[in-house]
């Protein structure tokens, strides 16, 4: 996953194509093997809260500090949404085609967010 990576965060592009860029990595990333079980849904999870907080304590020298300041914000969300994601994995009492599906939608919005973000 790209965003666990500090070098490839760091990654020398204008900032518009920066953008997609993050997003195009974390829809591959997500959709290519889609999780079947609890235990994966939430490696899964656990790995994309890592790259939010990789994406959040990265200098992002291709964003002025306005755009950088965007984005952490809007990683900080996606971690409020992911910890809650991860909650509700974690209770073996919920529907995990449900858990995974409120997965997939923060997935989309936040591919989304980031494509728009600096274009």
């Amino acid at each position: 996953f790209a965003w666990e990576s500090p070098q490839s965060i760091a990654a020398d592009m204008p900032a518009e194509d920066y953008g997609n860029y993050l997003g195009d990595a974390l829809r591959e990333w997500w959709f290519s093997d889609q999780p079947e079980s609890r235990d994966e849904l939430i490696a899964r999870l656990t790995r994309f809260r890592t790259g939010c907080e990789t994406l959040i304590d990265a200098r992002h020298p291709q964003l002025t500090e306005e755009q950088r300041a965007e984005l952490v914000t809007k990683c900080r969300n996606w971690l409020t949404k992911i910890n809650a994601h991860l909650a509700e994995a974690s209770d073996e009492a919920s529907d995990l085609s449900e858990v995974r599906a409120e997965s997939n939608e923060t997935v989309r919005a936040a591919t989304k967010a980031l494509q728009q973000l600096f274009g």
